[in-house]
């Protein structure tokens, strides 16, 4: 079904990658000049471990569909947002589904919000956040049965959420049929493509195409890194920000897996610096916005070994020294303001004098 809509998604996807190129001066991809940099042993290596620049380029595709936003679609206001992502989060896990879920499932949502012409109620928002929860179970799984009593349970609770938030018009209780009715409404938005790249998958792609370029050097690294930062952050930079054409999932993930990179000790910041920030500047911006209990390390490696996993960096990710970096900061300006209002929630709230 999903590879039957794939003609008209290449169609769509071809568009805006034309209209992007028609707008931008072109910049030659690491893909695109592969067949230089890369043996030919090396790519069969990647079609091996599953991901083969082939794979890649079809996830540039769905995500330049996911990129159009239908002509009277509006954004969400960042509060609902927040609290969709929250309770698509609360459902998954609730219903059993994957860890991973929650990056499927919010990625979906910001696709369908983009597709839906004339933007998505608010009211309506809840129920669509448990059938999206609903689909992705039967990903995980098409032989289990989707609890849906539990989906209808914690979608009642976000419009209770909602209602409390200021939302007054939002219906208080959500039904069982009302989810399974709007699952295939949301199916035929999506155009049924319900397999999109989400930030994990990017990243673990890139992760993955990395350990086949160092002969799985650094393995131990970045496998810590994974375990201890990558997901956490990953979570971070999903409820902050929505996908967008200026921040897409595959860039979200490029720039966070670079910056793990410097938290491994594996890169010095300076190589992953942006040109329109001076060094000062870059630092204190990654400062900034760490994750508590984490710090930047000095890189372990050689200057010549650091250059040499950069440009491997590169490979493994499609995009060139440049991108990558610009990569960086974006997601560390995201990070910036995560870790802003997490400190902001975190300080004591000032005495009213009045009332001592």
């Amino acid at each position: 079904m999903e590879r039957g809509c794939a003609a008209d998604c290449e169609v769509e996807a071809a568009d805006v990658l034309r209209q992007k190129q028609g707008n931008h001066a072109p910049h030659i991809s690491s893909r695109e000049s592969e067949a230089i940099q890369v043996s030919e042993e090396m790519l069969e290596a990647f079609e091996r471990a599953g991901v083969s620049n082939e794979i890649l380029d079809w996830w540039t595709v769905l995500e330049a569909r996911g990129e159009m936003q239908t002509h009277g679609s509006t954004p969400l206001p960042r509060a609902v947002r927040d609290g969709a992502v929250r309770h698509i989060e609360k459902m998954a896990k609730q219903t059993g589904c994957k860890w991973s879920a929650l990056f499927l499932g919010v990625a979906l949502f910001d696709d369908f919000c983009h597709r839906c012409a004339g933007g998505v109620a608010l009211d309506v928002i809840p129920v669509v956040c448990a059938a999206i929860v609903g689909i992705v179970k039967k990903e995980d799984d098409a032989s289990v049965y989707v609890h849906y009593p539990e989906l209808a349970y914690q979608a009642s609770q976000f419009t209770q959420w909602l209602q409390g938030s200021g939302y007054t018009a939002v219906q208080p209780a959500v039904t069982v049929k009302q989810i399974q009715a709007k699952e295939f409404e949301v199916l035929g938005i999506l155009g049924w493509i319900v397999q999109v790249p989400t930030i994990e998958v990017w990243a673990r792609a890139v992760m993955n195409r990395l350990h086949v370029l160092t002969g799985q050097r650094y393995a131990q690294q970045i496998g810590t890194m994974w375990q201890t930062n990558l997901v956490h952050t990953m979570r971070l930079v999903l409820l902050k920000r929505a996908h967008s054409s200026d921040f897409t999932w595959g860039s979200a993930a490029c720039g966070l897996f670079a910056l793990g990179l410097i938290g491994a000790g594996l890169l010095p910041s300076a190589l992953l610096k942006n040109d329109e920030l001076d060094a000062n500047a870059w630092d204190q911006l990654l400062v900034e916005g760490q994750v508590p209990g984490m710090k930047l390390q000095p890189a372990v490696l050689s200057l010549e070994e650091s250059e040499n996993l950069l440009e491997q960096l590169t490979i493994a990710t499609g995009r060139d020294q440049l991108s990558v970096c610009a990569d960086c900061k974006k997601v560390a300006n995201v990070m910036q303001e995560a870790m802003a209002e997490i400190r902001l929630r975190g300080s004591p709230k000032p005495l009213n004098r009045a009332s001592v």
